[in-house]
């Protein structure tokens, strides 16, 4: 196996988040790797949010507050895990992205040139998966590095 110098963490806030922060950042202290977590903005649940305020009250949503809200809410949440996982905030790189959540994932993967992606084995959409969630099962076929699984 090819030494792992970065590993990609995908968080998705999920009840197993710092479980898998926590075991990257173990896996990192042994190999010496650098840590990039992403966390991906679901599309799906913008269009919900969108949808919901624009029934409730029609043109008060504001796209660019709802962003800003939901990325330093997310923000704190990640620093918040870093810290209680041992891991040093100013050492650990944190992306975030919008879309189909295994897609941006790959897309990272290629743009950091990832070594490793660490991950839950489902998400928190908690459906009923024989074995692994959507975007876990789509990253496990398609990802062109080892993915390591944390249940």
């Amino acid at each position: 196996m090819k030494k792992v110098n970065k590993i990609l963490v995908a968080l998705d806030f999920s009840p197993y988040s710092r479980q898998v922060l926590g075991s990257a950042i173990e896996i990192a202290k042994k190999t010496c790797a650098e840590v990039v977590i992403v966390n991906v903005i679901n599309s799906k649940d913008i269009d919900t949010v969108k949808s919901i305020f624009e029934k409730e009250q029609p043109g008060s949503f504001s796209m660019q507050k709802y962003m800003s809200d939901d990325l330093g809410r997310r923000s704190r949440l990640i620093q918040e895990m870093i810290v209680e996982c041992g891991g040093n905030r100013d050492q650990i790189k944190t992306i975030f992205m919008e879309g189909v959540p295994y897609e941006q994932i790959l897309k990272s993967i290629a743009e950091e040139k990832a070594d490793l992606v660490v991950m839950g084995r489902k998400g928190k959409t908690n459906l009923a998966r024989v074995l692994f969630g959507g975007c876990a099962e789509k990253l496990f076929r398609h990802s062109p590095v080892p993915v390591f699984s944390v249940r």
